[in-house]
């Protein structure tokens, strides 16, 4: 759960001053793209939405990691370590561009345990609510999908929705009708349905059925309920953020411009569809429930933006070129990368502290051996070493094995730098003692016998993967270092 509430913490972070400016260099392309068709700014603001999520998560997964270029664990000398930990401190790419590029050290954030967990429950009780939400959003569409009825069809819809269809070409739909609906709305995935209010099969102008169905069809041939389930699961995890809401709510109204600018281009002209919207909202102003809910189906009033779209329909500016209009939505996009590079440089990383020491705990294995200084005075088989590691600073509890040996003790370190008489091989007493240097732990053991007396030094060094621990053993003139794996 730790690294979980960290991980969601990093996310939130990032979201919270990455969102905007994403958003705020969207809508000034916006802005330039302003007469060019309204589906080429609706999928920009689509592509706004997914930088805004993919900027945080990026931070999270290490995606487009630039690694520092480092040594295989056998092969660091003393210096090369040193060097090694002051460029791998960093754990995101964010770090690795500020010290390559940017020449700022990076600082990784450690909040207080008790704020970490007030900030992640409250962002896990909003999703929850989002989700609920979501959830009778859904059960709303069913709802209002069993009120619909089948009825017959008179003759002027009839005429309308033949004109629709082949201008559209929309597949295979249904038309139903409800009491219960306001407005013309789509929903449906693979099946699409339209359905009207029962008024539209009583006395509707033959133009005003057409700009209804006309409207509805454009968005089933754009698949545009498919699409907005989509951005609404998009939107979830950052649903809190302001700015998210503005993209939502920007996609949205994109949205409904875009299949204005269907009907007018095929199947009648700007003034007469502006009066036909004029109309459908009248009929729509007679019912107390509103028009639009969260995520509710597609309809003909959606996003709650009549007047700016009756005002672009009755306007006569001249629209840009669609070839004009892709190549500003290239570049907006091109845009929309570069702010997201230049923002995940400066991406906060919540890392353990750097003066943080190190839990040995563990099963380890040796994988390797390496000569430094002269032989090592080990016996054939003393390579294949394993350890079984209980840490608990300051106590240590180290049990060595060696299967080939027939041999195995346990250790008892006190991490204080105070030497202390430890039982080692062959219940043998020795005088031994242990310290931290920096993030290293190192233990000595003083061996006397008839042979030698000397102090056999192990410093113990945990590579940044937590999976690697490297131990050099110095003994009289003697050095030589093993490589560790975690089992």
């Amino acid at each position: 759960m730790g690294t979980i509430s960290r991980l969601l913490l990093v996310f939130l972070i990032n979201a919270l001053w990455q969102a905007p400016i994403i958003v705020l260099v969207a809508w000034l392309c916006d802005r330039l793209m302003w007469n060019a068709a309204a589906r080429f700014r609706h999928w920009l603001w689509v592509i706004a939405l997914t930088v805004c999520l993919a900027l945080p998560l990026s931070g999270l997964t290490g995606f487009g990691r630039l690694p520092a270029p480092r040594l295989s664990s056998a092969e660091i000398t003393q210096e090369e370590k040193k060097s090694a930990e002051h460029l791998t401190s960093a754990n995101v790419l964010n770090d690795i561009w500020r010290l390559n590029f940017l020449g700022m050290q990076p600082a990784p954030i450690t909040p207080a345990p008790v704020l970490m967990f007030a900030i992640v429950s409250c962002y896990l009780m909003s999703l929850f609510w989002r989700l609920i939400r979501f959830w009778r959003a859904w059960r709303r569409t069913n709802e209002i999908c069993g009120e619909a009825h089948a009825r017959d069809i008179p003759a002027p819809m009839a005429q309308a929705a033949a004109r629709c269809r082949a201008a559209f070409d929309p597949g295979r739909i249904s038309i139903f009708s409800s009491r219960s609906v306001p407005a013309p709305l789509t929903l449906g995935v693979f099946r699409p349905i339209i359905i009207l209010p029962e008024s539209l099969f009583d006395s509707a102008s033959t133009e005003t059925l057409i700009s209804a169905l006309g409207h509805e069809m454009a968005h089933i041939r754009r698949r545009d309920f498919a699409l907005n389930l989509i951005y609404e699961l998009l939107c979830l995890p950052l649903a809190f953020h302001p700015a998210l809401a503005l993209v939502k709510r920007r996609i949205n109204q994109t949205r409904e411009l875009a299949c204005d600018e269907m009907v007018t281009d095929h199947l009648m002209c700007a003034s007469a569809y502006a009066r036909s919207l004029v109309d459908l909202a009248g009929l729509a102003t007679n019912f107390s429930r509103p028009i639009h809910s969260y995520n509710q189906p597609l309809g003909a009033l959606d996003a709650d933006i009549l007047e700016e779209r009756v005002m672009r329909l009755i306007e006569e500016k001249p629209r840009l070129s669609a070839k004009r209009a892709a190549g500003l939505l290239i570049a907006a996009s091109l845009a929309l990368a570069l702010s997201g590079v230049v923002a995940s440089a400066f991406s906060l990383s919540l890392g353990q502290d750097k003066d943080a020491k190190p839990d040995f705990t563990g099963k380890w294995k040796a994988e390797s051996l390496k000569k430094e200084v002269g032989e090592p005075p080990i016996p054939p088989g003393a390579e294949k070493e394993k350890i079984e590691v209980d840490h608990k600073d300051p106590e240590l509890k180290i049990i060595k094995s060696f299967e080939e040996l027939n041999l195995m003790a346990e250790v008892r370190f006190t991490i204080d730098g105070k030497e202390r008489t430890i039982i080692a091989f062959s219940n043998d007493q020795h005088r031994a003692k242990a310290t931290w240097s920096g993030k290293q732990l190192v233990m000595s053991v003083w061996i006397e016998n008839s042979e030698v007396a000397a102090w056999l030094t192990e410093t113990w060094d945990m590579d940044d993967d937590r999976k690697t621990l490297i131990i050099t053993k110095d003994f009289m003139d003697k050095r030589w270092k093993m490589v560790f794996k975690r089992q």
